[in-house]
């Protein structure tokens, strides 16, 4: 696969998503699942975790440490997400995985989890190569969901496979004139503030991926929360109304009805009776709004040396049991 810009990457989520919902892997019963990624690769675990977590019997947990849960054991499903597969945190989990029996399926474009789960007798879904790890969500949440549908959770791929024309649809809207002056209005809303993006339930991962794109995307501050911790912990904040260097950001419908003195405030809600289209559509704009803030802020949204500086002296450390 050719190296593609940020941009072609960006355009093509709703198309990976479509190919990699296609897959059909082989059946397997199983009484947990563990979701287990960092960093850009961790966002779609969390997304498919919000979608199933009210319907599922069986459950989902997300795992961004170095270790697994005491009670995985050989009935547990363990999705080990890193899309460079050297992602140190996420090789443990894998050795924890490994080492409590678990079933495990690599989603990866290579690297030290390839040949891992290749020695070890494990299954692993090829990434596509020479692409940044935080757009190839698609890819990752399509796969993961297949791999959901064929070990005993309820099924919901056949309602991301319904809404995926939409969703195509709606990011050329985004591309559109009228869709990038609705982009440009919101980061102009948001221009010389610290964005602070809240959510409510299953939409609470689509937040994170707002904070986590401006993060990287726009090399800028941004926090995030739920709309329950926010009305128990930060409304008196709020209502100091000295919060001139804040812009509240709420995604869903409910954020239409939180009542602040925020000077600046974006309301996203893309609300259409399904909850798997309100939360793609979400996201896609946080991502759209990210590009375009690292655009006018003159950022390159591709580097991210601070994060691969990390990750080299992370693997200079001594090798000792972080668990």
């Amino acid at each position: 696969m050719r190296e593609m810009s940020v941009r072609e990457q960006l355009h093509g989520f709703p198309d990976d998503l479509e190919n990699a919902l296609g897959w059909k892997p082989n059946r397997c019963e199983c009484d947990g699942v563990l979701l287990c990624g960092m960093g850009g690769s961790a966002i779609s675990g969390a997304i498919v975790a919000d979608f199933y977590s009210e319907k599922s019997a069986v459950p989902l947990v997300t795992v961004k440490d170095y270790s697994i849960p005491a009670w995985a054991g050989e009935k547990t499903l363990a999705i080990v997400s890193s899309y460079s597969g050297n992602t140190l945190e996420t090789l443990k989990m894998y050795e924890s995985a490994k080492k409590a029996g678990c079933r495990i399926v690599a989603l990866t474009s290579g690297g030290k989890l390839k040949d891992m789960c290749e020695r070890d007798g494990h299954l692993v879904k090829p990434l596509p190569q020479n692409m940044q790890p935080r757009h190839s969500i698609g890819f990752m949440i399509g796969y993961t969901m297949a791999l959901l549908d064929g070990c005993g959770c309820v099924c919901v791929s056949d309602r991301m496979n319904a809404v995926v024309e939409s969703v195509k649809g709606f990011r050329d809207y985004l591309e559109s004139p009228e869709g990038d002056e609705m982009i440009d209005r919101m980061v102009d809303e948001m221009s010389g503030c610290v964005p602070v993006i809240m959510a409510s339930g299953p939409m609470q991962s689509v937040a994170f991926r707002w904070k986590t794109q401006i993060n990287e995307n726009s090399k800028f501050v941004a926090f995030c929360g739920s709309f329950s911790e926010y009305n128990c912990d930060s409304i008196c904040e709020w209502a100091q109304k000295n919060n001139k260097n804040m812009a509240l950001v709420t995604i869903g419908a409910f954020g239409e009805n939180v009542a602040v003195n925020a000077p600046r405030r974006v309301i996203v809600n893309e609300g259409r009776g399904d909850l798997v289209e309100e939360a793609l559509r979400s996201l896609m704009i946080g991502d759209y709004v990210s590009m375009r803030m690292a655009e006018k802020r003159g950022i390159d949204p591709e580097s991210v040396i601070p994060i691969k500086s990390l990750k080299k002296k992370l693997s200079q450390m001594p090798d000792f049991d972080r668990a």
